[in-house]
């Protein structure tokens, strides 16, 4: 869902660098400020979001309401 989203940003803004800057921002967000304790990126954050270690796409409705905030 994410590829697509950046995908359209590409498209529509004709150059790769906003998508860059976006996927920067949403790494640094999961890592410093929303993490959880299953993710890869084990850093200490502000919040840590419990979810069940198999859970399948925990975070598509996450995802829908950002995409739909653009």
């Amino acid at each position: 869902m994410f590829a697509l989203f950046m995908t359209v940003i590409v498209l529509v803004d004709g150059g790769i660098e906003l998508a860059i800057g976006y996927h920067a921002l949403n790494n640094l967000w999961i890592g410093l400020i929303a993490n959880t304790e299953v993710t890869a990126l084990q850093t200490p954050s502000l919040l840590i979001v419990p979810i069940e270690r198999y859970a399948m796409f925990p975070d598509v409705p996450v995802q829908l309401i950002v995409i739909s905030c653009f």
